[in-house]
């Protein structure tokens, strides 16, 4: 092998690691888990995107549904009827899905997603830090299942107030006019549990 043929062969290679290594790290963080007003993942509620692993999110007011999205085989998403993310879990699902929550009826809501397919398999026991982690933002998602409206903003639940006060033709608008962002749906909708 010449010089140069050993040099392309060596660029290949490195460009190859790097792909890897971008997929690796792209995928890290892609779970998205939505609590949603109402108990078929539609209407107004709170978004948390690119959170690690075992982190208990908190919702401190009854929510209708959980999505997932973002997820693989491999990450699994466990719900709990109380803030603390202990207990026996009320569903324990892998992959994309819409959970719905009419046997919590008026409790708190708590979640969090683990990997499930990494060896050895140990026992998962989520953080539950003192100071849990804000939602992302709000969200809004229409009937039509097209997308979802998202508000990037860390004052979630005054957010939230006005959001949720609004008729559903005037959420749209709403959002547009704080700087929100529209997340079109790439799969179909996620399956109801």
């Amino acid at each position: 092998m010449d010089k140069w043929s050993a040099m392309r062969v060596c660029a290949l290679g490195m460009q190859i690691a790097l792909l890897s290594l971008s997929s690796m790290v792209a995928g890290q963080n892609d779970v998205q888990i939505t609590f949603s007003e109402n108990n078929d993942c539609s209407g107004s509620g709170s978004v948390y995107i690119g959170f690690d692993p075992e982190i208990c999110l908190r919702e401190g007011v009854w929510r209708g549904s959980i999505e997932v999205t973002g997820a693989g085989n491999c990450e699994r998403t466990r719900v709990f009827k109380n803030r603390n993310c202990t207990g026996t879990p009320t569903a324990d699902f892998a992959g994309n899905k819409c959970y719905t929550m009419d046997n919590l009826g008026g409790t708190d809501n708590s979640a969090y997603w683990y990997r499930s397919c990494n060896p050895p398999h140990k026992p998962v026991k989520p953080v539950c830090k003192r100071k849990a982690p804000k939602p992302t933002g709000v969200v809004f998602i229409q009937k039509t299942y097209n997308g979802s409206w998202i508000l990037h903003d860390r004052e979630n639940a005054r957010l939230y107030s006005k959001l949720k006060n609004l008729s559903n033709n005037e959420k749209v608008d709403w959002l547009r006019s704080h700087g929100a962002i529209f997340k079109p749906k790439t799969t179909g909708k996620a399956r109801t549990l």
